[in-house]
């Protein structure tokens, strides 16, 4: 019989589980929250309490009726598991591309993007 010494114990790291998410063309913010939603069993109420996002708004934000803050975009990235800027591409292309630019949005994320961890966007 074999004794396990103090020097024979091999130490077992636990490999967090990792999201990943393919944009493609037609795919949305919204979409994919979403879709977050429905793969984790999440309704509503949950994933507001989870993100600390109002429920009011991000039942707005999910139905397509108000678009994120960076502030709220920020909250949900996280509680995904993801890095902060994370969707910043993403936002840039959905919010501040495609709609009339408004400065209490693109002020934020060009804080952000600033950031070390923020986007892919250099300033």
């Amino acid at each position: 019989m074999t004794t396990i010494q103090k020097m024979d114990i091999i130490e077992i790291l636990e490999i967090p589980r990792r999201l990943v998410v393919i944009l493609t063309p037609t795919t949305t913010i919204p979409t994919i929250l979403n879709e977050y939603m429905n793969r984790e069993g999440l309704n509503l109420s949950q994933f507001a309490k989870q993100t600390g996002v109002n429920v009011g708004s991000l039942s707005y934000i999910l139905n397509g009726n108000r678009t994120l803050s960076i502030e709220q975009l920020d909250l949900i990235t996280e509680a995904m598991g993801l890095a902060k800027g994370y969707f910043y591409d993403q936002y840039f292309k959905e919010v501040l591309v495609e709609s009339v630019p408004n400065w209490r949005k693109i002020k934020p994320f060009l804080y952000g993007c600033a950031e070390p961890s923020g986007s892919n966007y250099y300033l």
